[in-house]
């Protein structure tokens, strides 16, 4: 049975997922990390937000707000000017915005996939299948998400405290550093920066499916 691959639609949450094939890794080298986030700005920016990430040697994790229809159409608009082939893919196609949220996230992951083969002398699949997304459903869903996202590493045991880990949000969100997320938003969706910072760096404690009634006294984890 196929998998049903649901839309992506203007103005909504996603966490955006996908895992190397069989015992892969994706990321081997910081030049793979560098060149990763160097395509992600120059393929997602300019239709998502983005408010957490986390890149893992076999997997990543990204948090993402589409922008709206009006804004997609201006940077399709933009496109045309400087003869990106995007704007012409699009022309025809059905519910246009959610062709172009996903066209711009495969573009990233096919140019890293070939970038990756071609860096370490490697052919085939890189990705498992089509990427995964899951619709964010409310303030609470992105908070815990988030949390979820910066505290992978630490899971994962490679390292103790998200701040160790160099390929994730975490350290642009406290830091004092220019960034593409938005550090803002973050830190006000956790009312301030100390709460952020506690609440993303406390331990995850497994609960199943069940969201916890206060999210930011109860540490816990969720099937993202």
């Amino acid at each position: 049975m196929s998998e049903i691959i649901e839309p992506l639609e203007p103005e909504h949450f996603y966490h955006i997922y996908n895992h190397a094939v069989g015992d892969d890794d994706f990321f081997k080298s910081q030049n793979d990390y560098y060149f990763f986030l160097e395509k992600f700005q120059k393929y997602v920016l300019p239709f998502f937000d983005v408010y957490a990430y986390t890149l893992m040697p076999n997997h990543f994790h990204l948090v993402l707000h589409a922008h709206s229809p009006a804004s997609i159409k201006e940077t399709l608009e933009e496109f045309y000017k400087e003869k990106d082939g995007l704007y012409r893919w699009s022309q025809g196609k059905e519910n246009i915005e959610s062709a172009v949220l996903s066209k711009a996230l495969g573009n990233l992951f096919d140019t890293y996939a070939r970038y990756f083969n071609t860096a370490h002398n490697r052919k085939g699949t890189l990705f498992t299948r089509s990427f995964k997304r899951k619709l964010v459903t409310s303030e609470t869903h992105l908070q815990d998400l988030i949390k979820y996202v910066h505290l992978n590493p630490v899971e994962a045991n490679f390292c103790k405290h998200p701040s160790q880990w160099k390929h994730s949000s975490f350290n642009s969100i406290v830091g004092t550093k220019e960034t593409f997320v938005k550090k803002a938003e973050v830190i006000d969706l956790f009312f301030n920066l100390e709460n952020f910072i506690f609440c993303n760096t406390k331990p995850i404690l497994t609960i199943g499916n069940q969201l916890p009634k206060e999210p930011f006294n109860k540490p816990f984890d969720l099937p993202f």
